[in-house]
């Protein structure tokens, strides 16, 4: 595989835990898997190839831009590991539940979308594409850190956020797929632009 292909299947590689809520929501309405475990398995799992797909693309990236790409790896590992310790916790709950796990889960996920908006940027492309990504996930960002504002008193408290449930499945169905598509889109871009300057 040429590196052209490897850096668009790493990128799309790394979209894969942007769909989490979305994955999540199909499998819930098609299976009687509880939602407490899929809700670990799962951004355990596109966590993984998410993680994957970041460290092989950044490989990819050359010069100090490369650095910037590393939040985003961080944060990604963050999930993971997150996801991981939650196992033999019996599978508790992630997504609004007070302790230490569940808001280190929730803070990462929230930091997906700025520390996307730093990964376009270490990409060597100057394309409209990257570009507007960078802009895209930067809006995403603001409404994610409003967030993050908003709860971190509660979980600073220890204290439920289901209150405020509304914002953060706004941000997870729109604000984190919408990321992921970018992604991808900027994956199909680099090939081509990487293959027409070759050509």
């Amino acid at each position: 595989m040429n590196e052209q292909k490897l850096f668009a299947v790493a990128l799309t590689c790394t979209s894969s835990l942007f769909f989490y809520p979305w994955v999540i929501s199909a499998l819930m309405a098609v299976t009687p898997v509880s939602s407490a475990v899929l809700g670990v398995v799962l951004p355990l799992l596109l966590g993984s190839v998410s993680l994957a797909g970041t460290m092989l693309a950044l490989n990819c990236v050359e010069g100090r831009r490369r650095y910037l790409g590393l939040p985003l790896l961080l944060v990604i590992g963050l999930i993971v590991a997150a996801s991981f310790l939650s196992v033999p916790l019996g599978f508790s709950r992630l997504i609004g539940a007070p302790g230490l796990l569940p808001a280190v889960w929730m803070v990462s996920f929230l930091l997906l979308a700025p520390s996307s908006s730093l990964f376009f940027l270490s990409l060597p492309e100057r394309t409209a594409a990257v570009r507007t990504a960078s802009v895209i996930a930067g809006v995403v960002s603001l409404f994610a850190l409003l967030i993050l504002l908003l709860i971190g008193p509660s979980m600073l408290a220890g204290e439920s956020i289901l209150p405020l449930i509304g914002f953060l499945w706004l941000y997870g169905v729109i604000g984190l797929p919408i990321i992921g598509i970018l992604f991808i889109i900027i994956a199909v871009c680099v090939r081509k632009e990487r293959s027409g300057e070759e050509g």
